[in-house]
């Protein structure tokens, strides 16, 4: 049922053809720029309703493809499933918990796919927030969602989670997926920069009430790297004073009270 619903139709093959493009399209751009393979997250993987059609694509290409989810029930299928691809790793990572915590650094990914998840964000506009730290700069999201209501998946949200978490406009509006517009607002408001709509209003398979949004954060505030802030720390220090580790955030997180 799982796999009729995410990935054995015609607007799931549509939209992941989209998606391998965009893949495609990053990796053939970095060409040898980078100098270390370019570096794939994807959140919320499931059943492998993307990658399915992703991974395997990317065999014999410079690329390392993290594939991750909230439970270890879809990482056992996918590392069965992917046996013969030794470039994918697997982690458990969920979007409503500081990525700090479960093992994912800042300026870490060159590519963010997330594939009929971030419905399930509490708040888009800080999982938004995350994104553009973990993206490496001039780095590409690419999010595939539904558009419209949905019952199967409202179904299994209730028995999850319940619809009643949300932190975002959805809240006041009494919705859980994102129309078409408000996504386009979202990207508007986080400066992401679209590259790829599909499908347009007027295609047929628009009326299926998914799209996938090909875009790239558009970066106001230079890029700082940790080898940067060692060397100018060690300028101050002695050199046993330096942090063996940083973590890069955009604030200093808080806890519940405030502190």
């Amino acid at each position: 049922i799982a796999m009729a619903a995410y990935h054995d139709n015609l607007i799931s093959s549509s939209l992941n053809k989209v998606m391998i493009g965009a893949v495609h399209s990053v990796i053939r751009q970095a060409g040898d720029k980078l100098g270390r393979p370019v570096r794939i997250l994807e959140i919320g993987a499931g059943v492998g309703g993307a990658s399915l059609d992703v991974i395997p694509s990317l065999k014999g290409m410079n690329a390392e493809y993290v594939f991750t989810d909230v439970s270890n029930y879809f990482l056992n299928a996918a590392q069965k499933n992917f046996a013969d691809c030794d470039f994918v790793e697997y982690a458990l990572f969920d979007i409503n918990k500081p990525y700090w915590e479960q093992g994912v650094s800042a300026d870490e990914f060159d590519i963010i796919i997330c594939n009929n998840v971030l419905h399930n964000a509490k708040s888009l506009p800080k999982v938004m927030q995350s994104f553009r730290e973990i993206l490496t700069e001039g780095g590409v999201i690419i999010i595939a969602d539904t558009t419209g209501e949905n019952y199967s998946l409202l179904t299994s949200m209730e028995f999850h989670s319940g619809l009643n978490q949300f932190e975002d406009f959805r809240k006041e509006d009494n919705q859980v997926f994102v129309k078409k517009e408000q996504w386009l607002k979202v990207f508007e408001n986080e400066d992401i920069e679209l590259a790829t709509v599909y499908p347009a209003d007027e295609d047929p398979l628009s009326e299926a009430k998914q799209a996938v949004f090909v875009g790239q954060f558009v970066s106001s505030v230079p890029d700082i790297t940790e080898d940067e802030i060692k060397e100018k720390v060690g300028e101050k220090v002695p050199a046993y004073m330096i942090p063996k580790y940083m973590e890069i955030l955009s604030a200093l997180p808080l806890t519940r009270n405030g502190k």
